[in-house]
């Protein structure tokens, strides 16, 4: 009875193992990283067959290559450019367009190529 009082009064004297055997919940598993790191490569590649202006409004609007991670509103885009926020938002969409044919062209079926390019984390540069 002294002894559950103690452990009830006192827990901190009770070692525990808890930190040991729980898993970082920061740290990214091993499978993921590299899962994200090939569709990065490939994501890479693909934006090298676009157009330059469309591979910069791609890279500017879903924040690829800054270290911000700042996704372009159309109008930001548009003033960069020198253009309407309407013609940019019909760029960007030829250039996705461009890109699920090229991913289609290898085999790769891809419904909804938006969710692919956020994988594109802080620090990660796509030059």
């Amino acid at each position: 009875m002294v002894l559950l009082t103690i452990i009830h009064s006192y827990p901190f004297l009770i070692p525990s193992v808890y930190p040991e055997i729980t898993a970082d919940t920061k740290v990214e598993k091993p499978d993921v990283f590299a899962e994200k790191q090939v569709m990065r490569k490939h994501i890479r590649n693909l934006l090298c067959t676009l157009a330059p202006r469309e591979e910069k409004i791609i890279k500017l609007r879903y924040g690829i290559g800054c270290s911000s991670e700042k996704r372009n509103s159309l109008s930001e885009i548009g003033a960069m450019f020198g253009l309407s926020k309407e013609r940019v938002r019909q760029i960007e969409s030829e250039a996705l367009h461009k890109l699920k044919e090229s991913l289609n062209s290898h085999g790769v079926v891809v419904e909804n190529l938006l969710i692919m390019l956020p994988l594109f984390g802080k620090g990660c540069t796509v030059y």
